[in-house]
């Protein structure tokens, strides 16, 4: 009996994960992009300042054009009320660098203020960065009045009216908080209006402007979500078919 010939068994090709499964695959690929999208609203990835050139942060030294954080530019601040030729000005600049809620304001005012009537006013230049929206202004005013006195301040559809005290000096907290559609660039006009009478008193010892910054997704990571949620609608699809 003639022996058999015995062939070889063929080994077969290496064959991808994906091979046949490009729909699986594809899929695959399009909810990590659901995750890609998430991770960079959320603010975890940094981003560029869309500035032309570095700029420093925002102190007593360095003023305009600066950094309130690091998602937040002062362009400018102009007026008369920066010049300090108004009522109720002076004391030391402080600055909040919070990336989310930054802010600045004036303590150690002067008090009690200058006695003279006068409005004066200022206009606060400003533009968020790295992909954030600028969504609410706060002012806050710890101040006082004794007589007829009346000191008000104001910034934009907010306005703070100092409390009447009995000792000249007296100072109570007064504060507002206006939310509005998130901006990238904002104006924030800043006006004290003080009116002195005989016998009468103004005092002001802080004033703050603050902010809250709310990340705004940019058109190619909505494109991403897009692709994202149309690939989780088609491995569903796969899997009820299975």
């Amino acid at each position: 009996m003639p022996a058999q010939r015995r062939f070889p068994r063929a080994v077969p090709a290496p064959v991808s994960s994906c091979n046949g499964r490009f729909g699986f695959c594809l899929s695959l690929g399009l909810t990590l992009a659901i995750v890609v999208f998430l991770v960079t609203v959320s603010g975890s990835l940094p981003g560029a300042v869309v500035h032309a050139a570095p700029l420093l942060p925002c102190s007593s030294t360095n003023g305009p054009p600066c950094l309130l954080g690091p998602n937040l530019e002062i362009n400018s601040i102009t007026g008369p009320l920066t010049t300090g030729t108004g009522p109720c000005v002076g004391g030391t600049a402080t600055y909040n660098a919070d990336p989310i809620t930054p802010g600045f304001g004036e303590t150690g005012i002067p008090t009690p203020c200058s006695g003279f009537s006068s409005t004066q006013g200022e206009t606060i230049s400003l533009t968020a960065l790295n992909g954030f929206a600028i969504a609410d202004l706060g002012g806050s005013v710890t101040c006082g009045v004794t007589g007829s006195d009346s000191l008000i301040f104001s910034d934009n559809s907010s306005s703070l009216t100092c409390p009447t005290e009995t000792t000249v000096g007296a100072t109570g907290t007064e504060s507002a908080n206006t939310t509005f559609s998130p901006v990238t660039n904002l104006n924030v006009n800043v006006t004290v209006a003080n009116t002195f009478a005989t016998g009468g008193s103004s005092s002001v010892s802080a004033a703050s402007n603050s902010f809250s910054l709310v990340s705004t997704p940019e058109p190619s990571s909505l494109l991403l979500l897009s692709s994202g949620l149309i690939g989780l609608g088609f491995l569903k699809r796969k899997m009820f078919q299975n």
